[in-house]
């Protein structure tokens, strides 16, 4: 396993979501498919802010479980990381998120509501 893959396990040792290194894209950790959206991908970008990072992936583990989830760091180049996450998704709906988002009992109601 690639040193950052190490570094990042560890990092973010305590969140139960797919996590990728930043260096090598190497999946840590793979999640079961939800339930509640078997069809759905989350995509989130982040840049420099784990401690947002880790707070939208409590708040998406609390209320949408299960939900597939990619990251991609963007190293200061939104689109440019947006089009690499993109590219890894494989279902047909997707959820786009920031490392700032939080996910809400509203909030995943509301989007609950929208796949029915």
């Amino acid at each position: 396993m690639h040193g950052e893959c190490i570094k990042f396990k560890r990092a973010l040792a305590m969140s139960p979501m797919p996590k990728f290194c930043d260096e090598c894209n190497e999946r840590v950790e793979k999640k079961p498919a939800s339930v509640l959206l078997p069809d759905c991908t989350i995509s989130i970008t982040h840049w420099l802010r784990p401690a947002a990072l880790d707070r939208l992936l409590k708040s998406i583990e609390q209320y949408l479980p299960g939900v597939a989830v990619e990251m991609e760091d963007t190293r200061g180049n939104l689109s440019a990381g947006r089009n690499r996450l993109y590219s890894r998704i494989k279902t047909p709906h997707l959820i786009m998120m920031e490392e700032d988002f939080v996910v809400l009992p509203h909030t995943a109601k509301g989007i609950q509501e929208a796949r029915s």
